[in-house]
């Protein structure tokens, strides 16, 4: 009896044997499940960051990177039908609009912490726009002049630059008819200066500014700032809660710069 029990005992623990060594899965054994690729990894983007700027314009109270010591220029930009859109408006630091002749505005736009493409069309200057320029002490540039702002160059020292005897640092575009097509652009002002010996830099005048999110006390909001200059002549400024801006527009038109098409940002 006890021989016979022995032979099954033997063939069942060779049978778990080979099993093992072959690696056969057992008969109620579930084949591993397969491997699941892993979850992608999601980047969290960082925060954009405010861009850093080495001074504080002191015509803006904005950010920039030229110094608050160089001397601005002001142009004396054409603000006929013909010459608009025109070009570098929104890259001034201070826009004077005032009037010409035959209830006809001109820009004087003052530049010191930026420099656009291009700026134009220039114009002519008058005695009380010297006076303005001479303010900032800037250096005044114009094509031409009336005879009083004229014998007021010549007999003084302010620093100008005229197109009429200095032709070189101006150019006129084809797509618009003189005196509506005369352009220059901030290298080649520098050029004038450096090639006429004008002195560079200005002791700067400083605007008060208030801080950034600071409340108004005093005052009532003005959402739109209308100018009549003339019934042909109409300028307007709305207030753009999204930008937190002022908008100029002309005659009801959007006021437009010939190089980026954006609207003007002008400051009177």
């Amino acid at each position: 009896m006890q021989r016979r029990l022995k032979t099954p005992l033997v063939l069942l623990t060779t049978l778990a044997l080979l099993s093992a060594c072959t690696g056969q899965p057992a008969e109620n054994e579930q084949p591993p499940a397969p491997e699941q690729p892993p979850a992608p990894t999601v980047e969290t983007p960082e925060p954009e960051k405010e861009p850093e700027f080495a001074y504080t314009a002191p015509l803006t109270g904005l950010g920039t990177n030229q110094p608050p010591e160089q001397r601005p220029v002001m142009v004396m930009i054409n603000n006929a039908p013909p010459a608009r859109p025109q070009s570098g408006l929104n890259q001034a630091d201070l826009v004077y609009e005032v009037l010409a002749e035959g209830e006809m505005t001109r820009f004087l736009a003052v530049f010191q912490s930026q420099k656009p493409e291009v700026i134009g069309p220039v114009r002519s200057i008058r005695p009380y726009f010297i006076e303005l320029g001479v303010g900032f002490d800037a250096v005044l540039i114009h094509a031409g002049g009336s005879p009083d702002a004229l014998a007021t160059l010549s007999r003084s020292d302010y620093s100008h630059v005229d197109e009429i005897p200095n032709g070189k640092y101006f150019w006129r575009e084809q797509f618009r008819k003189a005196p509506h097509n005369l352009y220059t652009k901030p290298e080649l002002i520098w050029q004038a200066i450096d090639d006429k010996g004008m002195r560079k830099t200005s002791e700067p005048i400083r605007f008060s500014f208030l801080p950034e999110g600071a409340d108004i006390a005093e005052g009532e909001p003005a959402a739109t700032i209308d100018i009549t200059f003339h019934s042909l002549n109409k300028a307007a400024f709305r207030y753009d809660p999204e930008q937190n801006k002022y908008l100029r527009f002309t005659n009801g038109e959007p006021h437009l710069d010939l190089v980026d098409n954006r609207q003007e940002v002008l400051v009177f």
